[in-house]
Formats: structure tokens, sequence, C-alpha cells
């Protein structure tokens, strides 16, 4: 029944290929329902930050964050800020792009011939996961290869866990607040999936399917990266990651992460220990949420 109605609601040329991500949601969807109660304390957050940030203090920790741990990416970020390609906005209060349907999102968009991200200004921690998240996003935004919009979303993913687990490391923010921060990529990906499996409303067309796979492959991706790269190979390793995701098939661009992938009835899909690999990973991230100092290799 549930695979029923996800193949109700998602829309995918490619019927094998429909078949084999339904397959994926649905082992994802029942890792995640498992820790429902959990993953659905994220919706506490606003009420829960009494930590305030100015837009200048989200600024200098994501600054001390990259000159940290990407000092390269530092003159990026300034010419990014030069060229007006970083908006903050107030929620309600700012005109915003139609495309985002009156909703207070984060998101990079092209318009005026140049790329550019718009951050909506909360004052609390999670708006410096926003920028750098974002941001990662002006450092890649197009790629070579017509799979690129697939797993475009994996570094973004890996680089705000990165700086949240920076937030930790520093005790910035509440314990609480940041635990309820590092529930977020968690709770977006269960609250499409439940939708899809249990609500008549939702419906993906293809962009939104796109959107969909991109990023329930950040998700599990960025555990596996978490769980199994040690601290020091992330760091040497992301930046040349990111370059690859611009030219790279997605079977390359994986086998360069570790895992394997392979053609199956036309499609292409992880190998059975990839695949086992990651959602044990990512059963193992959640179940330790916010707990970046518990496990050897948690990050």
């Amino acid at each position: 029944m549930k695979e029923k109605k996800i193949k109700q609601n998602i829309e995918f040329s490619n019927r094998n290929g429909k078949l084999e991500l339904i397959r994926f949601l649905l082992r994802l969807y029942e890792i995640q329902e498992e820790k429902r109660a959990d993953i659905l304390k994220f919706r506490q957050f606003e009420d829960c930050c009494q930590t305030t940030f100015s837009k200048e203090e989200t600024i200098t920790l994501v600054t001390s964050f990259l000159t940290q741990y990407f000092p390269s990416l530092l003159p990026v970020l300034e010419d990014a800020f030069q060229q007006n390609m970083i908006h903050f906005y107030q929620p309600n209060e700012t005109e915003l792009p139609s495309s985002f349907d009156g909703e207070n999102v984060a998101a990079c968009l092209y318009e005026n011939a140049q790329f550019c991200v718009y951050l909506p200004i909360t004052e609390t921690i999670i708006d410096g996961s926003n920028l750098i998240h974002e941001f990662m996003h002006l450092t890649n935004v197009e790629g070579e290869t017509n799979e690129f919009y697939y797993i475009h979303e994996i570094i973004p993913f890996l680089m705000d866990q990165l700086y949240q687990a920076f937030l930790a490391t520093n005790h910035i923010g509440t314990k609480e607040e940041r635990q309820l921060l590092s529930l977020e990529n968690h709770y977006n990906s269960f609250y499409l999936n439940d939708m899809l499996i249990r609500e008549d409303s939702a419906y993906c067309d293809e962009e939104a399917t796109i959107r969909l796979i991109s990023h329930t492959l950040a998700l599990v991706v960025s555990s596996y990266l978490l769980e199994t790269k040690e601290k020091e190979e992330l760091y040497e390793n992301i930046l040349d990651w990111n370059e690859g995701i611009s030219y790279q098939l997605t079977y390359e661009f994986m086998e360069s992460l570790g895992l394997m992938m392979k053609e199956q009835n036309d499609v292409l899909v992880f190998t059975r220990d990839s695949l086992n690999l990651l959602f044990q990973c990512y059963q193992r991230r959640l179940d330790n949420i916010g707990c970046y100092q518990k496990e050897k290799k948690k990050i």
C-alpha cells in the first residue's frame, strides 16, 4: 500500500528508475519512522532558541569556521558579498522572488545574470548553517553532466553538518539548540516522505522529484561520510569532492567516496553492499542526533 501511494505521487519517466526510487524511499522511511518523535522535535526549534545572533555575528561565525578549516574559501565568500550575491532578508517584511510562493526560505537562485542566495534572518543558530549551506551552492552552481542536479546537494549537506560540529566544539549556542539544529535535514526529508506515503495531497512533479532524489542522496551520503571518514580526511578532501561533482558522472563521484554503483535494469543503483552501508551509517547517525563527540568517528 505504501509503495502504491508513492508511485501515484512521484512523476518519473523511467519506470524502472521510479521503482528503485520507491524502494530507496521506503527503506529510508522505515528508519525515520522509528525516530518520528525525535525528528519532529525540530518543530520546536524557533520556540526553544534563546541565544540570539545578529547578521554580523552570524557572518563572523561562518568566517571563523572557514578560517580554521577552509581558508581558501574566504576570498570566495568575500567576493560573494562584494558582488551582492548574498541577500539576508527580514521574513514577512521583504519582497521575495515569485518562486518562493510567499515562503520564507533559504535558497540559491539565478537572477540578473548571476547566481545569488537568499537567507531569512531568524537571529538564531540556524542562520549560520543556512549561510554555509547556500554559500557552498555558490561555489558549485553549474555542472557539466546531466546528472549534476542529482548529487549537487551532498557537499552543502556535509558542510552545514561540519559547521554544526564547529558550533558544538566551541560551545556556541545551547546544547538543546544545537541538537534541534542537527534535526533539520532529517526533518525536511521525513516530512516529504511522510506526505508521499500518508497524505493524498502530496505530489512531486519532475522538478520536485529531482529535488527529492538530490536531498535524499545528500542525507544518506553525508551521513556515510561523517561515519566512515576521519575528521582530517573530510577536511582535506571535501573541496576536491565539491569540484568533482561538476564534471564527474554519478557513479564516478560515488566511487571517489568509496561507494559502488552498477547498472541494473537500465537504472544506475548502488550495489547491495554500498546500499546497506549507506543505510547502516544513516541509522547510526540518526541514533546519535546531536552527539558529535560520543563516538570515535563522529564529527
